[in-house]
């Protein structure tokens, strides 16, 4: 049975895990934390839904090779955008602003666990963790 979208969607997505094939969004009150593959990125959070499902938001985003085998602490100007439909799947890309790079699109489901296939799964910024 297809999810719809419209009334009934929530004001934001919701806070969670989020998993994948190959990709993860870690969000919580204040970021979003973003993985499509071996890239990674921490956005604004809450991030807003509006009727239609569709969100953007703000943030940093870093490429393969910024991360990996040794992270530089390069990140990018980037847009996370997307489509939530009901409130436990989302559809998401990322827009690499200064480069045009784009990553995804991605489909993730709320409450599952990101399976990445060569990179491990990062957490929230430790700004986000309880004392």
């Amino acid at each position: 049975m297809a999810c719809s979208t419209g009334p009934g969607l929530p004001p934001a997505i919701p806070e969670g895990t989020w998993g994948g094939d190959d990709a993860g969004l870690l969000l919580s009150a204040t970021a979003a934390h973003v993985h499509v593959g071996c890239t990674q990125g921490n956005f604004s959070a809450p991030i807003p839904v509006g009727g239609d499902g569709r969100f953007t938001a703000e943030g940093r985003y870093s490429h393969l090779h910024e991360l990996y085998p040794v992270g530089t602490g390069q990140s990018h100007p980037a847009i996370l955008s997307g489509r939530l439909v009901g409130d436990a799947r989302l559809t998401f890309s990322v827009r690499v602003t200064d480069g045009g790079e784009e990553y995804g699109p991605v489909e993730v489901h709320r409450g599952v666990e990101p399976a990445m296939q060569n990179c491990p799964i990062c957490r929230l910024p430790e700004s986000e963790k309880a004392p």
